[in-house]
């Protein structure tokens, strides 16, 4: 199954990458995004391995996530491929998830 990246979620790994660039360097902060985008690849072995997110459950697009060191991988399931939507990282506010 195909796996596609919303905008959002192309933003968020470019965020993610800046932080530790900043906070790290160039080596870790490439590591970081490669590790998510792996982990986001495991979905083409079973669209259910990622359970699904209780902050999003009253939308009816049934978000599901998978998580990645302290990232929380967020995508929903569609008929032809698998769409990531955001990458959150899990230690910060979760209603700054549910805001999205």
């Amino acid at each position: 199954m195909l796996i596609k990246w919303s905008y959002s979620a192309e933003k968020d790994l470019e965020i993610i990458f800046q932080f530790y660039l900043k906070t790290s360097n160039n080596k870790v902060a490439k590591q970081i995004v490669n590790d998510i985008i792996y982990a986001s690849n495991t979905l083409k072995l079973g669209l259910y391995l990622g359970q699904i997110e209780p902050l999003l459950s009253h939308y009816e697009e049934g978000f599901r996530y998978l998580i990645c060191n302290h990232n929380k991988i967020i995508y929903i399931i569609k008929d032809d491929y698998i769409l990531i939507t955001h990458v959150f990282d899990s230690r910060r506010n979760p209603i700054k998830l549910k805001k999205r």
